[in-house]
Formats: structure tokens, C-alpha cells, sequence
């Protein structure tokens, strides 16, 4: 026997040999993989039937029957509380028009208007805080009493403004709001060519027919300008056609 076959299983086919297993061939591995496979699905369905418990039905009517008991001894337990009514709602109904005393207080009191401010002066002057706080505390009834009404208004001069293609300049007067301005339209008069803003915006001058200039107003000055008033448009008071009545 040669030395290199020594230890090895001879697989030689022999003539009238009786083999104990049968040889294996590529035909059998299929089977083997079709075998396996129906194994394991058999083992899911196993496992997904024994996550369902199985009780006797006596056990199950007697977890009924507790369950029954349990919610009759908290339903005797739990105290019936009356429905009161809340601190917070009587306080509404309290500040509602005619809920109790507070109530009727509450409408019997007039809101702060123009009602409440000072008449108009018969000569139809008035200063510019004081027309800006008519239309302030009641526009509505503001624009009733003065709208396209010709007063003469008196204020501190705030600002100027100078359009362009056009002879009219604007004088801002002051009012007791920093953010409230009362804003006079002027129309110069006839011996006026034109007017502009000089010094940083904070002169006014204006040039003659002659073309000599001269300043017509400064910031802090007092004027007092004559004119229609036209309303409150934000948080102007606009009046339009307005002349500059010469200082006293």
C-alpha cells in the first residue's frame, strides 16, 4: 500500500460490493433544503400559538364577577361633591353690565370723552395740546364738533416741512403727546416767492419779490396759525389752508 493513502478511506467503487449508505449526488440537496425549510415554519406557528393562554370559563366569570364588585365599592367610596359655583365666575359676572351693584356702577360711569374737556373758546382759538386731546379721548365726537371748522390754533413749533413743486411749507406745532404733532398747511402770501428749510432743518426762510431772504421761524418758536381743521389721520392732527398770523 503506498504510503500516502495511508489513513484515508479508499472510495473507489469495487465490483459486488455492498455499500452501508448510499453515495450522494447533487439531486439530494433540494430535498434536504424543502425538509428544513417546512421545519422551521412549523416552529413559528408554535411560538405564535403559545402567546395565547387558555383559562377555564369558571375562572373567567369569576374576574368578571370581581371586576363588578370592585367598581360598586368605588362608586361608594367617592363622595358626591355639589357643583359650586367658581370665585373666578361670580368675579366675571360681577363686571358684567347689569350683574348686581358692581355692575351698574360699572354702567352708570361714562367713559372719559370729549365731554369731558373744556368748551371751545368763542373766538375759535385754542392751543394745539388742546385740540389734539379733543380728538384723542373721542375722534367720533371730535370730528362732529370741529372737522372743516376754521379755528386758530397756538403751539411751539416743532419741525418744518418743505415739498417739493409746490409754494405751501408745513409747520408742526407741539403737543402733550411726544408722538402726536398738529401739522398746519400754510399758503404763503402773495408777496412771498417761495419758502425753504435752512440750518439743519431748524429754520424756516422764506424770499420776497425782491429775492431778499429772511428767516421766517425757528424750532421753539410760538406761532400761531389760522386754518381748517381736516381730522386726526394717525397720529396727526391735519389742518389745510392755513395762513401765519403775524406774532403779537
Amino acid at each position: 500500500m503506498d504510503f500516502r493513502t495511508r489513513g484515508k478511506r479508499d472510495l473507489t467503487p469495487r465490483p459486488g460490493y455492498v455499500y452501508s449508505e448510499p453515495m450522494r449526488h447533487p439531486g439530494c440537496r433540494p430535498a434536504a433544503l424543502v425538509l428544513l425549510a417546512v421545519c422551521l415554519i412549523a416552529a413559528a406557528l408554535r411560538a405564535g400559538t403559545d402567546e395565547t393562554v387558555t383559562i377555564p370559563r369558571a375562572r373567567y366569570e369569576e374576574l368578571l364577577r370581581k371586576e363588578e364588585e370592585l367598581a360598586r365599592l368605588r362608586a361608594k367610596l367617592t363622595p358626591d361633591i355639589p357643583d359650586r359655583p367658581s370665585a373666578t365666575t361670580g368675579a366675571t359676572r360681577a363686571l358684567l353690565p347689569g350683574a348686581g351693584a358692581s355692575g351698574e356702577a360699572a354702567k352708570s360711569s361714562p367713559p372719559p370723552g370729549a365731554a369731558n374737556l373744556p368748551p371751545l373758546p368763542e373766538d375759535g382759538r385754542i392751543s394745539a395740546p388742546l385740540l389734539a386731546e379733543y380728538f384723542l379721548r373721542d375722534p367720533a365726537t371730535a370730528a362732529a364738533r370741529l372737522q372743516n371748522r376754521n379755528l386758530q390754533v397756538i403751539g411751539r413749533v416743532v419741525g418744518f416741512e418743505k415739498p417739493w413743486l409746490t409754494r405751501n411749507y408745513q409747520v408742526l406745532l407741539e403737543t402733550d403727546q411726544p408722538a402726536v404733532r398738529v401739522r398746519a398747511v400754510v399758503e404763503p402770501p402773495q408777496g412771498i416767492r417761495g419758502a425753504y428749510v435752512a440750518q439743519g432743518g431748524t429754520v424756516l426762510m422764506v424770499a420776497d419779490a425782491s429775492g431778499q431772504r429772511r428767516p421766517l421761524l425757528r424750532l421753539g418758536d410760538t406761532a400761531t396759525v389760522e386754518g381748517r381743521v381736516k381730522g386726526l389721520r394717525g397720529n396727526v392732527v391735519e389742518m389745510s389752508g392755513c395762513r401765519l398770523l403775524p406774532r403779537p
